[in-house]
Formats: structure tokens, sequence, C-alpha cells
């Protein structure tokens, strides 16, 4: 038998469902107050603001949120406020490049290490992980930029596309970080 088939299932104006299918569907002999359960906010979200949405996370928004924009911050001073030009140009070369990045990634390890042990002391070690996936992301950018000429003085197409993939590691990192610190209070 096929769908339009079916007998005494039909819809017009007014109609939900009618004919025998309506009796196979439990919620409909249901009164009002009895299927109110279906748009009701489950208990354990009554204690706040709800869009109605299931948990489905362990991890704090407040939290997650605080150490992002924390992270953000640190990576704006020291990716763009402290970061001089001999290490932006220095870091990117053929040689030479190992001075300048590591000077680079100590000055985030540095900011990094202060911010978060006036925040929360406990989480010390995120520091030394931030610099480590640091000085890899920007070695892997500098590597790039110095064996294929992705410089913008080449005016090379992929220069931003670098850039945009450098930052866009740099603040997944960020991410993953503060996930890991909101779910560990």
């Amino acid at each position: 038998m096929l769908f339009f088939e079916f007998p005494n299932v039909h819809s017009g104006p007014g109609d939900v469902i009618k004919g025998e299918y309506r009796a196979q569907c439990s919620e409909f002999q249901k009164s009002r107050a009895e299927r109110r359960h279906l748009f009701r906010t489950p208990d354990h979200l009554q204690r706040g603001v709800s869009l109605l949405f299931y948990p489905i996370s362990s991890v704090p928004v407040a939290a997650l949120v605080g150490w992002m924009l924390l992270l953000t911050f640190k990576h704006i001073i020291a990716d763009f406020v402290l970061q001089s030009s001999w290490m932006a140009i220095g870091k990117d070369q053929k040689t030479g490049w190992a001075l300048p990045l590591l000077a680079h990634c100590l000055v985030h390890f540095a900011v990094a290490m202060t911010l978060i042990l006036i925040v929360a002391p406990r989480f010390w070690f995120v520091a030394f992980i931030d610099f480590a996936i640091h000085i890899t992301v920007d070695r892997a950018k500098g590597f790039c930029a110095a064996t294929f000429g992705v410089t913008q003085e080449n005016k090379n197409p992929w220069f931003w596309t670098l850039i945009g993939i450098d930052q866009a590691l740099h603040h997944l990192t960020g991410f993953g970080l503060s996930i890991f610190m909101a779910a560990n209070p």
C-alpha cells in the first residue's frame, strides 16, 4: 500500500489528523494540561535564564567566556602590542629565525603566566602548554613564509590566508585551553 492510499488520513482547514491513526497517537488523546510537560523547562534548567535547550556539556558557560576573554586579551597584548618588528620579521626568515621566535613566544609565555597566576594559580602549567603550541604554530607559519615566499613584500596572494590560518590556530588554542580550565574549576 502506498502512502497516499492510507484510508481515513487527511488534512483540511482546522484539521490536524482524522481517522483511525489518531487513536494510535497517544499524545492526541491527552488533554492540553496533560501535554504541558512537552513544553515545560526541565527542573534542572529552571535555576536561571534558559532557552529551552537541554544541557549538552558540563562546562560552565560563564567560566568558559571568562577564560576565552582573558586568553584573547593575552593574545592581543603579546601578538600585537608587545611584538617588535624584529620578532615579527625575524621569526619568518630562512635563517636566524630561532632567537626572534623564542623571544616572541617567551613574551606570550610571560603574559599568559602572569594573567593565569592572578586569576587561577592552579593552572600555571597552561602557560607552558600555550608556549609550546604557540612556538609550533608560529614556526610552521615561518617555515611556509620562508620556503614558499609567502610574504607581503613578495605580494604573494596567499600571505593573508597564511596570517588568517595562523591567527585561527592561535584562537582555537585559546578556546581549547579555555574549555579545559572552565571544565576543571
